[in-house]
């Protein structure tokens, strides 16, 4: 992010205010976002900790959830949360969906908040897909781990 010793720098050496403003069009799209947080439901002890690493080796803050239950409280507590992850393991996809969607709507997060599963098992016909499944629900088929870091960029670049 900008430090405030670089807006100081650029205030203090901007001739005059429109100099100022073509100085911050150029600097903005450059601005760091804000961390995105995603709300990982991972049963799965094995997995968690290759998970939780890999998101946050790219950058995510990940607050961890062993069940239903606890993912519910820690939405419903957390300042913000950009996105649900959810393992499919020992559920269908739809009821890992439906587990998303209600964690997204007893915790009054917005319809936009992304509910994303990661199917455990699939046929190779569906492995590397990303399957829209309703408003903001994905069903991620992955290959490989590159493809959820991509799906993620994407929904991160879409919401506002």
């Amino acid at each position: 992010m900008i430090g405030s010793s670089v807006i100081n720098t650029i205030v203090s050496t901007a001739v005059n205010h429109d100099i100022l403003f073509e100085t911050l069009i150029l600097i903005i799209p450059i601005v760091e976002r804000r961390p995105s947080t995603i709300l990982l439901l991972e049963p799965d002890d094995d997995a968690r900790p290759l998970l939780v690493g890999n998101l946050a080796s790219r950058g995510y803050v990940v607050l961890m959830a062993l069940n239903a239950q606890e993912a519910l409280d820690r939405a419903t507590h957390a300042p913000t949360i950009d996105l649900i992850l959810i393992n499919q393991f020992d559920a269908s996809i739809e009821a890992a969906i439906a587990t998303g969607q209600r964690i997204r709507q007893q915790s009054h997060l917005s319809d936009a908040t992304p509910v994303v599963v990661l199917a455990e098992e699939y046929t190779t016909e569906m492995e590397g897909k990303n399957v829209q499944a309703g408003n903001n629900n994905f069903v991620a088929y992955l290959e490989d781990g590159q493809q959820l870091i991509d799906l993620l960029e994407t929904l991160r670049e879409r919401s506002p």
